[in-house]
């Protein structure tokens, strides 16, 4: 989180007991505005990247627990806010820290932003991340749309009134928002989560990496296992029955290769596959196990150094 810069004769007096604005200040004045943007840069994706990662862990937690309306409701202020704050980084970065470094927060009260420009700062995310299928329009229809009755703007704003009125999230006569919720309802609504919050949590990761790279050094011995195993983790969850028919052709494929893939055990001398339930051991535990001998490995022992 540190920025290293020269300093100048005498200015090491100048620095002690300067902190905060004080300490920024100093440094616009002494012609180190670089300086200061690059703190504020760092400090603001820290704090934004934990803030949205303690709503986001309580979501799941309440999801878990089959508490729906909690779940979507904790998921309004990462995904409508907090992420496309990050987006903007990731994009923009040196126009929103100029905002942000003004007079004034009207310029980036993000709800507030017209319709096209956080279009376009979506659309330069996304650009930037390169998931396949997922672009600014996903993005929107998911997040911010008020007229498709299965964003979740609509869901979220209907867990956090008990009474709404805009056409796709209307409360029907003698109801109220989740409240008395069906068990066939509870499971709608759980299918729902499930299949679309894996998704933006995909492109948020992406998002959140890209924008820490500029000042985060990845472990380029594991890196290349990390991203698999995320992928992996990613194509389990498109074998789901509502997942997508090319995202299920491409994840049999990929499953078939790892069931022919194999090492020798250490131990037993045995061949040790990839397959069945081994696939979601891999990507859940990080690890693979013996069929014979019950050996256990690590995937960042034996795919640590892999390309």
């Amino acid at each position: 989180m540190s920025v290293s810069f020269q300093l100048r004769e005498g200015e090491l007096e100048e620095l002690d007991g300067l902190v905060g604005d004080e300490l920024f200040q100093w440094l616009v004045s002494t012609n180190r505005a670089d300086v200061a943007d690059e703190l504020t840069y760092r400090e603001l994706t820290v704090a934004v990247l934990s803030d949205a990662c303690h709503f986001l862990c309580e979501s799941l937690l309440a999801s878990g627990k089959g508490k729906l309306a909690v779940a979507y409701a904790l998921l309004r202020k990462p995904f409508k806010e907090s992420l496309l704050l990050l987006e903007w980084l990731c994009g923009s970065q040196e126009e929103f820290l100029l905002r942000f470094s003004g007079k004034s927060v009207d310029t980036y009260v993000l709800n507030r932003l017209p319709k096209e420009e956080r279009l376009e700062i979506i659309r330069a995310a996304a650009r930037n991340v390169d998931l396949p299928g997922i672009d600014e329009k996903l993005l929107w229809l998911v997040r911010y749309s008020k007229e498709y009755h299965n964003s979740l703007e609509t869901l979220w704003t209907k867990a956090t009134h008990l009474v709404t009125s805009v056409k796709a999230s209307a409360t029907e006569p003698s109801n109220l928002n989740f409240v008395f919720s069906r068990e066939s309802a509870i499971d709608d609504q759980w299918d729902h989560y499930y299949s679309i919050v894996p998704l933006i949590l995909r492109y948020f990761v992406g998002v959140a990496e890209h924008v820490a790279s500029r000042f985060v050094a990845w472990d380029d011995k594991h890196r290349s296992t990390q991203l698999f195993l995320r992928d992996l983790a990613f194509m389990r969850f498109a074998t789901r029955p509502g997942g997508s028919e090319n995202l299920n052709v491409d994840s049999d494929s990929l499953f078939t290769d790892l069931a022919t893939m194999g090492f020798q055990c250490t131990e037993c001398l045995d061949t040790v596959n990839i397959g069945g339930d081994g696939v979601d051991r891999l990507w859940l535990r990080s690890e693979v196990k013996c069929r014979n001998c019950g050996h256990e490995y690590s995937a960042w022992d034996f795919m640590g150094g892999a390309n």
